[in-house]
């Protein structure tokens, strides 16, 4: 079984790696094990989640620095519901250029 050291360090090599489908399954991966293994700190689960994409730049990298990815998911899901109704053409054009990332 891995320690939490191990998972912490193999998490942060990841992070520093090229973000392609290989490396963030393996983060996933990583971060359920430290989730499941060591639930007893959760603050430190998060705190480390954030370090996914620390070269977000501009005043929205400025902003989600620190926060939970999965609060920033929830606002950002909510205002594309939003977008969606209001600007069809936009969202679906947004969802696209998504969907074509390897």
């Amino acid at each position: 079984m891995p320690t939490k050291l191990e998972l912490l360090q193999a998490i942060a090599d990841l992070q520093s790696r090229e973000p392609t489908y290989n490396t963030c399954e393996k983060l996933a991966t990583f971060y359920t094990l430290l989730s499941v293994l060591y639930s007893d700190d959760q603050e430190n689960v998060r705190s480390v989640t954030m370090n996914i994409f620390p070269d977000i730049a501009g005043a929205f990298g400025e902003v989600i620095s620190g926060k939970q990815i999965d609060k920033v998911i929830d606002v950002l899901n909510e205002h594309f519901e939003v977008v969606k109704v209001l600007f069809p053409k936009e969202y679906d054009a947004v969802i696209s250029r998504i969907s074509e990332i390897q």
